[in-house]
C-alpha cells in the first residue's frame, strides 16, 4: 500500500494556476511539469500578480495636437464602461501614425491588445515601446505577464529581470520573476526572487498597495510561489511554512490550502494531509481534486471505508477521475 501511495504521489500543485503543464497521478495539478492532474482549480492565473495597465497620459496643451486628442479618445473608449476595443485601437494606431517616435500610442495599443488576451499582438506592441524607449518600465510589467501567458518563460524571465533593474523595489515584478523561475525549473532563483518580495514588503508599517494588489495579497502569492518551489526540491518544512503564511496572508486561498496538503502528503503526513484536503473542499466543495487526494490521504492511513467515501463522492463531480481512484482504493 505505501508503495502505491508514493507512486500516485509524485506531484505537487503550484496553488497557483493556469498554464498548465502536467501528466498523470496524485490528482495535485501541477503546472511547472511534473506529474498531476492540469485541471484549473480556481481559474485566472493565481501566483501571478496582474494590474490591468493604465493608459498613456496625454500631454495638456493649451491648444492639443491630433495626436494628443487621439491619445485622448483612446484612453476613455478603454475605460468606458463597456470598453469600446475597437475605436481604442484604431485611435492608438492614428496616434502612433501621427508621431512614430513617440512610444505612448504602442504602450497604449498594447494594452488595449492585453486586455482582449491577444497577446502576441500586445508583445509585439511592448517590444516596439522598449525599442523607442529602454526605461519606459510601464511597458515591461505587462510584457512578462503576455510571455507567460504564452509560456514563453525564459523570455519573461528576461523581462522582469529587466523591469527590478529599472525599478528595484517592484515587489510585483518580484514575484513574477519567482513564478517564471518556478515554471522554468530554476526552484533557487525562484526562491531567491520570492524572498526578495518578502523583504520588500514587510509585515509592519504601512499598508501596501500597487495598483490593485494589497500587500496582503502580494505576500499571499510570494509565499505560494515560495511553497511550489520549496516542495519540488523536497525542502517539506520549508514549503509547509511557506504555504500556511500564504493562507495567513489569504485565509481563503484554495490552491494555498490545496497546495499545503500536498506537502504534507509528499512528507508521509497523512493525518494532517486529511484535515488540510479536508478545508480545502469547505473552501471549494465542487473541487474534484480535492475528493481524489483526501482519499489517497486516508489510502496512507490505512483507512480504506474513509478513502471509498471520497470515491462516492466524487462519481458525481468526476466519473473518470472516480474510477482512476477506485482502481487506487483497490490495488
Amino acid at each position: 500500500m505505501k508503495n502505491v501511495i508514493k507512486h500516485i504521489a509524485r506531484a505537487t500543485v503550484m496553488a497557483l494556476i493556469v498554464l498548465p503543464v502536467g501528466g498523470i497521478r496524485l490528482q495535485a495539478q501541477d503546472i511547472s511539469g511534473g506529474a498531476g492532474r492540469t485541471e484549473d482549480i480556481v481559474g485566472g492565473v493565481s501566483g501571478l500578480v496582474f494590474r490591468r495597465p493604465d493608459n498613456p497620459t496625454p500631454q495638456r496643451l493649451s491648444v492639443a495636437s491630433q495626436k494628443e486628442r487621439a491619445l485622448e479618445r483612446a484612453g476613455a473608449a478603454r475605460d468606458a464602461q463597456s470598453p469600446r476595443y475597437s475605436e481604442a485601437e484604431e485611435q492608438y494606431r492614428l496616434a502612433a501614425r501621427l508621431d512614430p517616435k513617440d512610444p505612448r500610442p504602442r504602450a497604449g495599443l498594447g494594452n488595449v491588445l492585453l486586455d482582449q488576451r491577444r497577446y502576441a499582438e500586445a508583445v509585439e506592441e511592448y517590444n516596439r515601446v522598449i525599442k523607442l524607449e529602454p526605461k519606459y518600465s510601464s511597458a515591461y510589467f505587462p510584457l512578462g505577464y503576455a510571455y507567460i501567458a504564452l509560456k514563453r518563460f525564459p523570455e519573461a524571465i528576461e523581462t522582469y529581470n529587466q523591469l527590478v533593474r529599472l525599478k528595484p523595489e517592484f515587489a510585483e515584478a518580484y514575484n513574477n520573476l519567482g513564478y517564471a523561475y518556478n515554471q522554468s525549473k530554476r526552484y533557487e532563483e525562484a526562491i531567491a526572487a520570492c524572498m526578495e518580495v518578502i523583504r520588500l514588503l514587510p509585515e509592519t508599517g504601512q499598508a501596501y498597495m500597487q495598483g490593485l494588489q494589497m500587500k496582503a495579497e502580494v505576500l499571499s502569492q510570494a509565499y505560494k510561489n515560495l511553497g511550489f518551489a520549496y516542495t519540488q526540491l523536497r525542502q517539506l518544512d520549508k514549503a509547509v511554512e511557506s504555504f500556511k503564511n500564504a493562507i495567513r496572508f489569504d485565509p481563503k486561498s484554495v490552491p494555498a490550502y490545496f497546495n499545503l496538503g500536498n506537502a504534507y502528503f509528499e512528507g508521509g503526513k497523512y493525518r494532517d494531509a486529511v484535515e488540510t484536503y479536508k478545508e480545502t473542499i469547505k473552501l471549494r466543495p465542487n473541487l474534484a481534486v480535492a475528493y481524489y487526494n483526501l482519499a489517497l490521504a486516508y489510502l496512507g492511513l490505512r483507512d480504506k471505508p474513509s478513502a471509498l467515501e471520497q470515491y462516492e463522492a466524487l462519481k458525481s463531480l468526476n466519473p473518470d477521475m472516480a474510477k482512476e481512484l477506485y482502481a487506487a482504493i483497490n490495488k
